[in-house]
């Protein structure tokens, strides 16, 4: 079997971190999800067009950041429409149907409608407090938290703010392919196994 990881990312807000991961990604080649809020898309329209240019997807991870369990159908599915529509109204693209709950809350019935809408919802199997940016602990810290719990179909989820997932994220790719992992997108979930390649970092 293809041992393959998946490089996620929550963007919330932007404190100057985000246009280096950018940077490094291109560098190394690999494309990935950023989940964004209504409050990224308003604040950082510029990030979010570079983001699409660069040929990463944008996911949806609600307009307010509210815990998704303790809203009505009718105001999760605001939350979802306005996030696509000012995605839209900014790329001139429709948005992609991929969807993170914030904080990772949800019921039955929460992820039923998001389905309902059209959503495949992507938690994550390997993250840690890294949205604390006032208690970064190093790149080492950061780099030892992805390769020590690295495991096949691993959904990696790092948030955009972080300074210690910037400076490890370029030994953290290399480390995950020098053991043998595609790093691919989450589009990979959406294609037919003839075209899943095309959703990977490097070719199967």
């Amino acid at each position: 079997d293809e041992k393959v990881v998946f490089l996620t990312f929550d963007a919330g807000y932007d404190n100057g971190v985000l246009p280096k991961i950018l940077d490094v990604l291109d560098e190394k080649n690999v494309k990935s999800t950023f989940f964004v809020t209504g409050d990224f898309i308003e604040r950082e329209s510029d990030l979010l067009m570079e983001i699409v240019w660069r040929g990463h997807l944008v996911g949806n991870h609600t307009w307010s950041h509210k815990d998704i369990t303790k809203l009505s159908d009718q105001e999760l599915e605001t939350e979802l429409r306005k996030v696509e529509g000012a995605y839209q109204r900014l790329t001139l693209r429709p948005m992609p149907k991929l969807f993170r709950p914030p904080a990772g809350q949800f019921n039955r019935e929460s992820l039923l409608k998001v389905q309902d809408l059209g959503y495949k919802t992507f938690f994550w199997s390997l993250a840690y407090r890294d949205w604390l940016t006032d208690e970064q602990k190093g790149e080492e810290f950061a780099y030892k938290n992805v390769m020590d719990n690295l495991h096949n179909g691993a959904i990696i989820l790092l948030h955009t703010v972080s300074e210690d997932n910037c400076k490890a994220l370029g030994r953290i790719i290399d480390g995950i392919r020098a053991e043998g992992y595609a790093i691919c997108n989450l589009d990979y979930f959406l294609k037919s196994s003839s075209s899943k390649e095309a959703a990977c970092g490097r070719l199967f």
